[in-house]
C-alpha cells in the first residue's frame, strides 16, 4: 500500500511539470493609467479547457476579481487564453492603493494547476503629462523586456516551438516572439 501512495505522489509531480507559468518581474504605470500584467503558460498537451486567477500580495490570498477593482479590471478572454495561452489581465485607471505583487494561476483540465513567481506592480507618483514621454516609458520597458528574454532562459511570452502553441494562428510575417 506505501508503494502505490508513492507512486501516485509521483505521478502528481511529473503532471504538474507539464504546465509552466512566467510572468513579468516588475510593471510600472502612473497614477490614474492603465496597467497590462502579462501571464503566458506552456504546457505539454493540447488545451481545451482551463481558467485562470490572479492574486495580489500572495498565491491563494486576495483574488484580483471585477468586484475587488470596482470594475476597473479586464481580463484576457478565452479563446486568447487557450488559443495563445495569454492569461494577461489590465487594471484600468490604477492608484496607489494597486501597488503590490500580483500572482497569476493557470488552472488546465486534466493537467493541474501552476502559478507565476509574481509580477510587482509600481505606481509612479508623477503622471507624464506628454504623450511622448509615455510613449518612451513604455518602448523603455518593452526594451527592458526583450534584454531580459534575451539574457535568461524561460523568459515570459510564449515560446516559438512550444508543443502547446498553435503556430497556425501567427499572422504571416509574425513571429511567436512579437504575441
Amino acid at each position: 500500500a506505501a508503494l502505490d501512495e508513492d507512486r501516485s505522489h509521483i505521478l502528481v509531480h511529473l503532471v504538474n511539470l507539464d504546465l509552466h507559468v512566467s510572468q513579468h518581474r516588475e510593471v510600472r504605470a502612473d497614477d490614474g493609467d492603465d496597467a497590462i500584467l502579462r501571464c503566458y503558460f506552456t504546457c505539454q498537451h493540447n488545451v481545451t479547457l482551463g481558467s485562470f486567477k490572479w492574486y495580489k500580495d500572495r498565491v491563494g490570498g486576495r483574488e484580483v476579481s471585477e468586484k475587488s477593482f470596482h470594475n476597473r479590471l479586464d481580463r484576457t478572454g478565452t479563446q486568447t487564453f487557450l488559443n495563445k495561452k495569454d492569461a494577461s489581465i489590465t487594471i484600468r485607471r490604477v492608484s496607489f492603493q494597486d501597488a503590490g505583487v500580483y500572482f497569476c494561476e493557470v488552472d488546465l483540465a486534466g493537467v493541474g494547476k501552476a502559478n507565476g513567481s509574481g509580477t510587482e506592480l509600481k505606481i509612479n507618483k508623477e503622471h507624464a503629462h506628454k504623450r511622448g514621454n509615455k510613449q518612451h516609458m513604455e518602448e523603455t520597458q518593452t526594451q527592458a523586456w526583450v534584454e531580459q528574454a534575451k539574457s535568461r532562459q524561460g523568459a515570459p511570452g510564449p515560446p516559438a516551438q512550444s508543443p502547446c502553441f498553435e503556430p497556425a494562428a501567427l499572422q504571416p510575417g509574425q513571429s511567436a516572439a512579437n504575441i
